[in-house]
């Protein structure tokens, strides 16, 4: 199957050009046969941390605009979101997961970082793996790539694709690098991570969206400048490697 990961500098805030651009990279990604499209963290609010950009989620512009894309090409797409929760005033930092019939599910970020205290509510730290027919999905938000805990239930429940929506810190970018390999080879799983890019004033971005094999090799990379790292992945590579790197194996037993 084939997957990308868009890499993007987003404009804070500015919901309707952080989606228009969002859906022409995921037209673009598709047409040239992606079948998995990942897209960043906090996605339409260009990782703003401001109360009067959350949406609801399924209702919220992110999810019809990335359904329309998926009923259309035929794809499935993960995407970050400002959620409104359904309590006034609580707030989580989402992950959707959008096929050709629409919302399939979500994923609201446990392990916070930096400005993030405070303003979201943490989601559970367990979370579903998502079936989506040929290939099962788990999916982690930004910091969660560095809590292994996360990435191994998700293995054990079934993954074989490891999904990363990001904005993670340039000051941070080897432990990205390092992170997402070890996330990878340690569960024996392909890892797809989209992660923004640039500086926006407030903040830089490391980039590196990627997607690396179950030996913890990076296939693709989109560097740190505006991008997709897209690429073919074959599962069987997962069966192979669990036997020759028991490593997830060993765990269960």
């Amino acid at each position: 199957m084939r997957v990308a990961a868009m890499q993007r500098a987003l404009e804070p805030g500015n919901v309707r050009k952080n989606l228009a651009t969002a859906v022409r990279w995921a037209e673009a990604a598709a047409a040239k046969g992606a079948e998995l499209i990942v897209l960043p963290e906090l996605l339409a609010a260009g990782y703003q941390l401001e109360a009067s950009l959350a949406e609801e989620v399924p209702d919220g512009p992110t999810t019809a605009a990335l359904a329309d894309v998926a009923e259309t090409h035929g794809v499935t797409l993960v995407a970050g979101v400002l959620e409104q929760g359904a309590q006034r005033g609580v707030l989580y930092d989402t992950a959707i997961v959008v096929g050709r019939q629409g919302l399939i599910g979500t994923v609201r970020k446990a392990r916070l970082w930096g400005d993030e205290h405070g303003f979201f509510a943490r989601g559970p730290l367990a979370r579903p793996v998502f079936d989506l027919g040929d290939v099962k999905i788990g999916v982690s938000i930004c910091v969660e790539v560095v809590h292994p805990q996360i990435s191994r239930q998700l293995a054990v429940d079934g993954a074989d694709v490891l999904v990363v929506v990001s904005a993670f810190g340039a000051p941070r970018a080897e432990i990205w690098d390092l992170m997402t390999r070890a996330r990878a080879v340690e569960n024996g799983c392909f890892l797809v991570a989209s992660n923004l890019c640039g500086d926006n004033g407030e903040r830089a971005f490391c980039g590196g969206s990627r997607v690396v094999g179950p030996r913890g090799d990076v296939r693709v990379d989109a560097g740190d400048g505006e991008g997709v790292a897209m690429v073919d992945i074959d599962l069987e590579e997962i069966v192979t490697t669990r036997q020759e790197l028991p490593y997830l194996r060993d765990h269960l037993s």
